[in-house]
């Protein structure tokens, strides 16, 4: 009664059905009388043709024609549906895919989870699901899948290793990918608000609340050209607990460093110290509840140096850049082959475009990067303000506010990244290969500044930048979910990355800089041309190792597993259009008795 009441024109054809059947109990029926003349009966027929008078019910062929008719049109407004038997509702699934997801005393909270999901697929097949794997960035991990071979199989590519999880982008993008009549579901090990008042929108918080210890720092750097290494450790939980932090070679066979430290929650414990300077090195805590950042890799940090020739006239200029380059610890100052050339004569000619199909044999010279000085007898002193490119790496820091900048006027030549008006004061203008060729407009006699703290700036950007550009990796030791950068020679034919599991992703004749996920914890090796290369990835996350939010919130609609799957379609029109032949042949039927009756 409750759905008539719900759809008031289903209510309203219903009810006409007792009144069409009470019109025809209600008739008279009649008995064929012969006489002579109608003239003295016609107002006793009019008023034998109604009445109160109850009568057996005929059902003749009108009656029961539009009983049928009036039966289908509510039907028909009551909005049937017909379940489908080849299409069902998309299920789109949202993985969390952070690292927290291993945490677990006997079972992991991904294993769970997993083991939880299969049941339900099975309890509730067949199915069209979607799985959404939510990590920094959401990524598709198997779309359309039917058959639990097929969900099994993208559950495999599950693995719980990024260092954090967008659960709202996620789940953003699962409703464009599934639409409007699709339902979500979210697995994850924290409470997750979101969108849940949209009823299509279903979380499984599977995790629990434990105490843990990871790493949140592992460093290995060269300070003053000594090796020493930084470890940050924090506790996540309600009571101070003691550790032993142990420090070995990666291989195992030498203990290099181990303490026992008392750390204390919500408070991080740094150890400071100088390893054997030749040996890579694993760092270890005891194990707890999650294992994931209880190890740490530290391999020898990457010693990179850039040549740097000076190759200026003018001494007292000379001893100002020299003074300079002093406070930028990776120059190696030579006089041949430089990385970097720093002169008061005029820049390298334009470069000769030159195309080929293979990679070009670079000299020295022609991969030189060049900073001219450039001054001027009839330069001018600017004051500012002054026009600076700063998305630029020559200009992070530069604060030029308050310096005095005596510049020539030279025809431009290249890109301005400084200017004073339309006076250029540092132009940039790209070389052969990957060289770049800077001039640096100024008359440092009359100039301040060379003075101030933008000087040992300007030069420690571009040693730095220069030192990024030089070929192999920038660093040695990353982040999980970092991304890895690698510079080839301009010779090189083929780069091979072998991760830490043992796979392979080979790279023919790469171009330019080249990036990698750092997306799984451990030792990578990089092979190009012959030449080995090695970093390490370490799960260092402060958000992830705090186990003490997670929570376990799990809603499984059982009794509502078939309308979660079905697909239904609307089957009102074919109602409709049964009706309307009904009405048709009624139409045809009163037709035929008028012209039979006349007849």
């Amino acid at each position: 009664m409750n759905v008539l009441f719900d759809f008031p024109l289903a209510f309203a054809a219903f009810a006409a059905l007792p009144i069409l059947a009470a019109i025809y109990l209600l008739r008279n029926r009649f008995r064929d009388v012969y006489v002579s003349s109608l003239m003295l009966w016609t107002d006793q027929r009019r008023h034998r043709q109604g009445g109160l008078n109850w009568d057996r019910l005929q059902t003749p062929l009108l009656f029961v024609l539009e009983l049928l008719t009036l039966l289908l049109l509510a039907l028909a407004a009551t909005g049937p549906l017909l379940r489908s038997k080849t299409e069902y509702r998309r299920l789109v699934i949202v993985l969390d895919d952070s690292f927290s997801m291993q945490a677990g005393t006997d079972t992991r909270v991904r294993d769970a989870a997993a083991d939880a999901l299969r049941r339900y697929l099975r309890t509730a097949a067949p199915f069209r699901a979607t799985f959404l794997r939510a990590g920094v960035e959401p990524a598709l991990l198997g779309q359309d899948l039917r058959t639990m071979a097929e969900a099994s199989a993208a559950l495999d590519g599950w693995q719980c290793l990024s260092p954090g999880a967008d659960l709202d982008k996620a789940v953003a993008m699962a409703a464009a990918i599934g639409g409007a009549q699709s339902r979500i579901l979210v697995i994850t090990d924290r409470p997750f608000e979101g969108l849940e008042q949209e009823s299509a929108l279903e979380v499984w918080a599977m995790g629990q609340p434990l105490a843990n210890a990871g790493f949140l720092t592992a460093r290995r750097t060269l300070v003053d050209g000594r090796d020493r290494c930084l470890l940050t450790v924090g506790m996540f939980a309600d009571q101070p607990k003691t550790l032993t932090l142990t420090v070995t070679s990666l291989d195992g066979a030498a203990t290099v460093y181990e303490n026992t430290i008392a750390v204390a929650p919500s408070e991080p414990f740094q150890v400071v110290f100088e390893p054997p300077s030749a040996m890579d090195l694993a760092a270890f805590i005891d194990e707890d509840a999650l294992g994931v950042d209880n190890r740490a890799i530290l391999l020898r940090p990457l010693d990179k140096p850039v040549r740097v020739a000076v190759d200026i006239g003018n001494a007292p200029l000379k001893e100002t850049v020299l003074r300079a380059l002093g406070a930028v610890a990776a120059v190696q100052l030579v006089t041949a082959s430089p990385d970097v050339r720093i002169t008061d004569g005029p820049l390298p000619a334009s470069p000769d475009v030159r195309i080929t199909d293979g990679p070009l044999p670079a000299s020295p010279d022609e991969a030189c990067w060049t900073l001219a000085i450039a001054s001027d007898p009839n330069a001018v002193a600017f004051v500012g303000p002054f026009i600076a490119d700063r998305t630029h790496p020559l200009t992070e820091g530069l604060e030029l506010q308050g310096v005095i900048w005596s510049a020539g006027q030279h025809p431009r030549r290249g890109t301005p990244i400084l200017s004073a008006g339309n006076t250029p004061l540092l132009e940039e203008q790209q070389g052969a290969l990957r060289s770049r060729h800077f001039r640096l407009n100024l008359d440092a006699d009359r100039s301040t500044l060379t003075q101030s703290a933008n000087w040992p700036i300007l030069f420690w950007n571009l040693i730095h930048w220069r030192q990024q550009s030089l070929e192999g990796l920038r660093q040695s030791t990353y982040r999980l979910g970092e991304r890895v950068v690698f510079e080839p020679s301009p010779q090189c034919q083929q780069v091979i990355l072998v991760r830490p599991d043992g796979s392979r992703q080979v790279f023919e004749r790469p171009v330019g800089p080249m990036t990698f996920d750092a997306d799984r914890p451990g030792r990578y090796q990089l092979l190009a041309d012959g030449r080995g290369y090695e970093f390490a990835v370490n799960a260092l996350s402060a958000e992830e190792s705090d186990l003490r939010d997670c929570r376990t919130d799990m809603r499984m609609p059982a009794d509502q597993a078939m309308h979660f799957w079905q697909e239904y379609r609307p089957w009102d029109g074919i109602l409709l259009l049964a009706a309307i032949m009904l009405l048709t042949l009624h139409r045809y039927v009163v037709f035929s008795q008028t012209r039979g009756g006349a007849g």
